[in-house]
């Protein structure tokens, strides 16, 4: 599976990408997920995820602008820096719900997804 990510607003850092197999904890809890960072080099990045089973997975990823493997908040718990997640649901004041961001992986599938990030 290949995830097309951006439009970055600058070339700072790397994405942390995130892949959930279910939606137990989904989006904060990291366990039971597999976890790529790519260093961003442009207004675009990728991640992918190989060799994935067939079944039921969402994404959530950021822009970690300062490369403190941290999503940065304000006091508020407001966004200091761009996320995403797959099916492109994201929302101001709330993280997204895994029945908005699942998606579903066939036998002998392979997916390609586009995320926008939000800022």
């Amino acid at each position: 599976m290949s995830i097309k990510v951006g439009p970055l607003r600058n070339t700072r850092g790397s994405i942390a990408c995130r892949l959930h197999r279910s939606g137990e904890g989904f989006p904060r809890n990291p366990a039971g997920t597999a976890t790529q960072r790519v260093k961003v080099t442009g207004a675009f990045a990728a991640c992918s995820f190989q060799g994935l089973a067939p079944g039921t997975y969402a994404v959530v990823l950021h822009h970690d602008e300062n490369d403190n493997r941290k999503f940065d908040t304000n006091v508020l718990g407001v966004p200091l820096e761009g996320y995403g997640a797959s099916n492109n649901c994201t929302h101001a004041l709330s993280a997204p719900r895994w029945d908005e961001a699942k998606f579903t992986v066939a036998a002998g599938q392979t997916r390609a997804l586009e995320i926008a990030i939000r800022y």
